[in-house]
C-alpha cells in the first residue's frame, strides 16, 4: 500500500529535480559583506560580495552577535560562518538597542522581528532569501535588494507586534509611515521599513516580497525565509522566548475581558453596564437631593 509522502519529502525531490535540470541551489552564499560606503542619512551601506560565508573569529563580535542573533551564531569560535563582518555587528547591535525600545516588552515579537533582520544581514545563506536589484560601481555597494519572507512568517511577525504597547499608544504605530494603526497592514509596514525615504533608518532600499514557494532567477534557485516564528499568545519555551502580556497581545487575555478593560478598569467597555462614571454621579447627585428633602421637613414648623 502506497504511502502519502511528507511536505518535506516532496521538496527534498523538487530540489533534486531542480538541480538535475542544471538549476544551482543557493546556499552558504552572500550577496553583502562589510561597510564601504554611508548613505545621505549617514547609515552604513554593505559592500557588493558574492562569495562564501566568512568564518567569525573575534570572540567579542561573536559574543555580540550571539544577544540578538543566536540563531546564526551557534557554535564555537571558528565554526560560525556569516555575511556579516564585525563592523556590520556592531551596526546591527546598534539598530536593535533602538527597535528594541520599541519592542522589548513582548518577547515573541522581539524574537520574530531579530529573526528577520539577522537573517537578512548575517545568514549564511543570504542569497538564497536576498537578491541584490542596483549598485553603485565607484564605491562597489548594494544599494537596493529584494528579501523574500514567506507569508505565514511575515504574518505572525506583525500579528504578534500589533498589539504591542509604547506610551499611550501601539508601537506598530512607528512602522506604519502614514498610515493609521487601525488601517495597517503588514504591507505597510514592509513598505516602511523598507523605504530610506520614511525610515531614517534603513541605509537602502529593500523590496520586501511574500513568498510561498522557491523559484529561479537566471538559472539560481531562490527560496523565501521561513524561520521558525513565534506567535505573541503562546511562546516558544525550547527557544526560551516567553508569552506576552495581555497589554500587548489581545489573544492573551481572558475570554470577554477586553484590553481597554485591563488599561481602564473603571471606564464603562460595556453598554449595558449602568455602573459607569455617570452613573454613579446621577446616583450621587439623587440622594444627596433627598437628604437635602428630609432635612426641610423635619425642620419645617
Amino acid at each position: 500500500m502506497l504511502q502519502k509522502s511528507s511536505p518535506k519529502m516532496k521538496y527534498l525531490v523538487v530540489v533534486i529535480l531542480l538541480l538535475t535540470l542544471g538549476l544551482s541551489y543557493a546556499s552558504a552564499d552572500c550577496i553583502m559583506y562589510d561597510e564601504c560606503s554611508r548613505s545621505p542619512t549617514d547609515n552604513p551601506i554593505n559592500c557588493r560580495y558574492n562569495g562564501p560565508a566568512k568564518p567569525l573569529n573575534n570572540q567579542k563580535s561573536l559574543s555580540l552577535l550571539r544577544s540578538f542573533c543566536p540563531e546564526i551564531a551557534s557554535g564555537s569560535s571558528g565554526d560560525v560562518v556569516t555575511c556579516c563582518s564585525e563592523r556590520q555587528i556592531e551596526t546591527l547591535s546598534i539598530q536593535m538597542d533602538r527597535a528594541g525600545l520599541l519592542l522589548r516588552r513582548c518577547p515573541a515579537c522581539w524574537k520574530n522581528f531579530r529573526s528577520m533582520f539577522c537573517n537578512m544581514a548575517c545568514s549564511p545563506n543570504q542569497s538564497l532569501y536576498l537578491q541584490a536589484t542596483s549598485f553603485d560601481e565607484s564605491v562597489n555597494t548594494v544599494t537596493s535588494v529584494n528579501y523574500n519572507i514567506s507569508s505565514n512568517f511575515a504574518h505572525t511577525f506583525f500579528n504578534s507586534c500589533k498589539g504591542v504597547s509604547h506610551g499611550n499608544g501601539k508601537a506598530i504605530s512607528a512602522m506604519c509611515g502614514s498610515v493609521s494603526v487601525e488601517s495597517c497592514t503588514v504591507k505597510d509596514v514592509f513598505k516602511f521599513l523598507g523605504s530610506p525615504a520614511e525610515n531614517p533608518y534603513a541605509p537602502f532600499d529593500i523590496k520586501f516580497s511574500l513568498e510561498d514557494q522557491c523559484f529561479t532567477i537566471d538559472g539560481k534557485m531562490h527560496c523565501p525565509m521561513n524561520e521558525s516564528s513565534v506567535q505573541c499568545h503562546l511562546g516558544d519555551r525550547e527557544r526560551g522566548v516567553a508569552a506576552c502580556s495581555c497589554s500587548d497581545c489581545q489573544a492573551v487575555c481572558p475570554k470577554n475581558q477586553t484590553l481597554q478593560t485591563i488599561r481602564n478598569p473603571g471606564r464603562c467597555w460595556n453598554r449595558r453596564l449602568v455602573h459607569c462614571h455617570g452613573c454613579h454621579l446621577r446616583l450621587i447627585l439623587s440622594r444627596l437631593r433627598r437628604l437635602e428633602h428630609l432635612f426641610l421637613c423635619s425642620n419645617a414648623p
